[in-house]
């Protein structure tokens, strides 16, 4: 896969991943360590960058950027983000056929890899992950 396949895959679809990435690093992810992360992981196999960057296992994508951690991922169907009760979960938002995931910490969008996401604008959440993590 070029540089550029790899560039679109993420652009098409990898806004689960780099939510996924973000949670496990934290607040100060830069952009470079969300695009190193998810080239290692596409290398790795964990997501599949052939498929728009389709994350095969979560948990081992959070593991690999940051090991100091347990992880525990429990898939929800929402309609709204106040069902969390406060927890972080990735949230996807739907509008249409187009969907997009961002992170929620406490009824807040806390990370989202578009500027200016219409999904969100515009859609309604409709599944979280809601994630646990602890150190080891």
């Amino acid at each position: 896969m070029g540089f550029q396949d790899f560039c679109k895959s993420i652009g098409n679809g990898g806004c689960l991943a780099a939510v996924y990435v973000r949670a496990s690093l934290g607040k100060n992810t830069s952009p470079t360590m969300l695009f190193d992360a998810l080239f290692t992981a596409a290398k790795l196999g964990i997501i599949d960058a052939n498929d728009d960057c389709y994350v095969r296992d979560a948990i081992q994508l959070m593991r690999l950027v940051n090991p100091s951690k347990t992880y525990s991922v429990i898939k929800q169907k929402i309609s709204s983000i106040e069902e969390l009760k406060g927890q972080l979960a990735a949230v996807n938002f739907s509008r249409g056929r187009a969907n997009h995931w961002v992170l929620v910490d406490k009824g807040q969008i806390i990370f989202d890899s578009l500027e200016n996401s219409q999904c969100v604008k515009y859609g309604k959440p409709v599944d979280a992950r809601v994630l646990f993590m602890e150190d080891r």
